[in-house]
């Protein structure tokens, strides 16, 4: 098999960044993916080609354990890849946010299907509009894993103006049970169980909320604008969270493990439309009470 040349050094770095597993066999597709979320401003490790039969280095799992995201590039050959599966079972185990894009129709062994069972899928092969795959995508991975922050945005027409450069995230501070980097929400460290957002809050970022058990509603108040991938991660208690009319993006993955949740937005606003497509779960909506949070 040719080799290819891996179209960008992977990200060395302290800033969040994705992970990609994927089998050596497909390197050719999922180098054209990841240049895509590179080019897209996303800050990516990979390992560069290293020949298949190389042994699972402590570099490889050092990059695993600090990365934000884990994305598998899931297919027959990566499915019977030692190397894969081994960093998935790692992934796992270190409860990381877990993203999977099939480049081909694959039946996982058992082990390896219990391992995927929960993670949400990106089935390459049925989405036939590459647009509207890439929005999906990127969608499902965390905007802080993108310089400049923001929201991340499908690839741009030719012709389009060239990204904006990187700009320098302000030094986090702790806010009494918060902790605050400019605008945006990093961790939440208390217990409460009705818990509502101070203002001067703009984003909710990756794992804000994650592992908040004590966790049972939620008031996001007016001038939120994006809940990020995986905030309210494993929120197990979770029964009820507010979202103002200012949201205009959800992450998919927001409310991963929150199976006792019911959404409560205003209904036919762009917050409704981003809860549509990033909850499966219940919704209410806030027009229907006479006094719900956010009047």
């Amino acid at each position: 098999m040719t080799s290819l040349i891996p179209p960008f050094d992977a990200y060395k770095g302290s800033d969040p960044y994705i992970f990609v597993s994927y089998a050596h066999k497909n390197s050719d597709i999922v180098f054209a993916h990841v240049r895509t979320l590179h080019d897209a401003g996303f800050r990516i490790w990979y390992d560069e080609g290293i020949d298949p039969g190389t042994d699972w280095s402590g570099e490889i799992a050092s990059a695993l354990n600090n990365a934000a995201t884990f994305l598998v590039f899931m297919s027959p050959e990566a499915a019977d890849s030692h190397n894969v599966r081994k960093e998935i079972v790692f992934a796992v185990g270190k409860r990381k946010h877990m993203v999977c894009v099939y480049i081909a129709e694959t039946e996982l062994p058992l082990g390896l299907e219990m391992q995927l069972g929960d993670l949400q899928a990106i089935p390459e092969t049925a989405i036939f509009d590459k647009r509207k795959f890439y929005e999906r995508l990127m969608s499902a991975l965390p905007a802080a894993a993108r310089s400049g922050g923001g929201v991340a945005a499908a690839p741009a027409e030719t012709g389009s103006a060239a990204p904006a450069a990187p700009v320098a995230a302000p030094v986090p501070e702790r806010n009494g049970d918060f902790e605050i980097s400019g605008d945006t929400l990093i961790r939440y460290y208390g217990s409460a169980r009705v818990l509502t957002i101070p203002g001067g809050i703009i984003n909710i970022g990756p794992q804000a909320f994650a592992d908040c058990r004590s966790l049972e509603t939620v008031i996001i108040p007016d001038g939120v604008k994006s809940i990020d991938v995986t905030a309210f991660v494993n929120c197990v208690n979770l029964i009820l969270i507010f979202i103002p009319k200012t949201v205009t993006y959800i992450s998919y993955g927001a409310f991963t493990n929150c199976n006792k949740l019911t959404v409560k937005c205003w209904r036919d606003t762009p917050s409704h439309a981003q809860v549509k497509k990033a909850w499966r779960g219940p919704v209410a909506f806030l027009d229907d009470a006479p006094r719900g949070p956010g009047r």
